[in-house]
């Protein structure tokens, strides 16, 4: 009997310091529960008045979670001036567009939350050399694509960034709090 409580007290003693352990230790705290995911997101096709097309616009994926909750969404894509999606532009989007050293889609999303906002994105962005463009037009037209609303996006805002100068992609970096950073 004797034996049995010192190994039942030796295991819960055991027990309470993996417990604590964990908690306390920098992998297995309220850090770990916050994580970033990557992926690539693809339109394809698209139609500007009699013009078909089935071109892909592929956009690259950066999601921001805390546990199982999504915090931020984006989705990037580098504009191609030879893209058929250039259609959708209006001629003052084009101008803006033919001005920038380099341009590109932004999808973003943000839940209710507000932990990681649009504002706060944005300004991240405008901190790396990229300008926040308001595209209307694209907007439009990009909303009313069948893979748009097929993938539950109409509670993304649609922009463009301008990056006026060259900056080297190892210099383009977005650092959220708790979060690893991500070069893009």
């Amino acid at each position: 009997m004797r034996l049995f409580k010192i190994i039942t007290i030796t295991i819960i003693s055991l027990l309470l310091v993996i417990i604590v352990s964990s908690c306390s230790s920098p992998g297995g705290g309220s850090s770990s529960k916050n994580f970033v995911k990557k992926g690539t997101f693809y339109l394809v096709g698209g139609r500007f008045e009699q013009l078909q097309w089935q071109d892909k616009l592929s956009f690259k994926r950066v999601s921001w979670y805390h546990e199982l909750t999504l915090l931020f969404d984006m989705m990037l894509s580098e504009w191609k001036g030879d893209s058929k999606f250039s259609y959708w532009l209006s001629p003052a989007e084009q101008d803006i567009v033919e001005r920038c050293h380099r341009f590109y889609l932004l999808l973003s999303y943000a839940t209710d939350s507000g932990d990681i906002n649009h504002a706060m994105f944005n300004q991240i962005m405008k901190n790396n050399g990229l300008n926040l463009i308001e595209m209307p037009n694209f907007r439009t037209y990009l909303r009313l694509h069948p893979d748009f609303a097929s993938n539950s996006l109409r509670h993304y805002q649609v922009h463009g960034l301008c990056q006026k100068n060259p900056i080297p992609k190892s210099d383009r970096k977005i650092v959220l709090p708790s979060f690893a950073p991500v070069n893009f």
